[in-house]
């Protein structure tokens, strides 16, 4: 079985040291499930783009925005 996981994390930028910490521990110390057992699973990187939503408010919602050169 495979987990997968994406994380945003939006800081004010006096904390990016924090962030920068979080992703090297990601990388090279959290918990990988496997057998055997493996420590690292992933890394933050920035983004510079913009904010957009994701998936709908509501089930029946289409988010018309999200793909807009399909319409």
């Amino acid at each position: 079985m495979s987990w997968v996981a994406n994380v945003m994390v939006s800081v004010h930028p006096d904390d990016r040291p924090n962030v920068e910490a979080l992703s090297e521990w990601l990388r090279t110390e959290a918990p990988l499930r496997g057998d055997p057992p493996r420590q690292g699973c992933g890394f933050l990187r920035e983004t510079n783009g913009e904010l957009r939503q994701y998936a709908p408010v509501k089930p029946d919602e289409d988010d018309l925005d999200f793909y807009p050169t399909d319409r």
